[in-house]
């Protein structure tokens, strides 16, 4: 298991599609743990040639705008309840071939966000109603929660590299490499296993024509081996969104991952939607759990 003391999270996940993502002159392997988190969830960064390259002044010019915006944007949200669809997922190999299968069915949940926190009400297991506990479901599987800020509210304590423009879907972006320090980054631990924080670095997307945080992929470093797990990295992706008269960026999916070698390698896959404004006359019951980012590898 993992966790993360992040306040607010989010994203958008889905399809297991292998996209190839190259940023020309960027130094990044294929395949790393940030990059495949957005190719899960879609989204292809694609490389831009500008006329004009960014002067390190406007680089830290941006820096420090999206640093601002993304502190007002988790300050100001609020209060509101949405639709997750989440599916819990190992990877198998058949065929030579490497596929995500669901270790349940998908998962609906009512998810409430009220003064910072997050609480989660199961509403369905595939067809069938079901109110068992969010983070009960699926023995042996990857499990989070806290997806809605906490990895927007590391943006301010990051440390940024310029990487380069690019296109992230129809947007085009400012693309940075990132690194989030030990005393901020997620708890690691698995099954009983004491874990501990761990440090992440990843990538992220800023908007060029707002200095708005689009994209947020991490994965951890240095990862202690008595914490059970080898690789852990997470996602949020936001876009534009109408809720109460209003359009925010908010999370539209968020993908985790976290394997051991040779033995288990699990994904939690999550989207978000039908975004409502909360009232406090609002008939809704939760239950309540704390707003942290858990990984869970093999329970058995």
């Amino acid at each position: 298991m993992a966790a993360s003391t992040g306040r607010v999270c989010s994203g958008k996940s889905i399809s297991a599609v292998l996209v190839v993502v190259h940023l020309a002159s960027l130094t990044l392997a294929a395949q790393s743990g940030p990059r495949q988190l957005l190719a899960l969830a879609g989204y292809v960064i694609v490389p831009s040639t500008p006329l004009q390259p960014l002067g390190i002044a406007e680089r830290e010019s941006v820096v420090a705008s999206a640093k601002q915006l993304a502190n007002e944007r988790t300050r100001d949200l609020p209060n509101f309840f949405c639709d997750m669809t989440v599916q819990r997922l190992r990877l198998q190999v058949k065929s030579r071939r490497e596929m995500w299968e669901p270790i349940t069915g998908e998962i609906l949940v009512r998810l409430r966000f009220v003064g910072w926190r997050e609480d989660y009400k199961t509403l369905s297991i595939g067809r069938h109603r079901s109110g068992e506990p969010f983070q009960s479901i699926g023995k042996a599987s990857l499990r989070t929660l806290g997806e809605f800020g906490g990895l927007l509210n590391l943006v301010k304590d990051m440390e940024f590299r310029w990487l380069g423009r690019a296109r992230l879907g129809t947007k085009s972006v400012y693309v940075f490499n990132v690194a989030v320090a030990k005393i901020f980054g997620p708890w690691i631990r698995r099954g009983d296993r004491p874990g501990g924080l761990v440090a992440e670095r990843g990538l992220i997307c800023i908007e060029e024509e707002s200095n708005h945080t689009l994209a947020i992929a991490l994965e951890a470093v240095d990862i202690p081996l008595s914490y059970g797990i080898e690789m852990a990295s997470r996602s949020v992706v936001f876009s534009e969104t109408p809720i109460d008269g209003k359009t925010l960026l908010l999370p539209s999916s968020s993908e985790s991952i976290a394997h051991n070698a040779g033995e288990f390698k699990l994904r939690q896959s999550s989207q978000y939607r039908n975004y409502k404004k909360f009232d406090v006359e609002s008939d809704l019951l939760f239950e309540s759990i704390e707003s942290k980012v858990t990984y869970t590898g093999q329970t058995e």
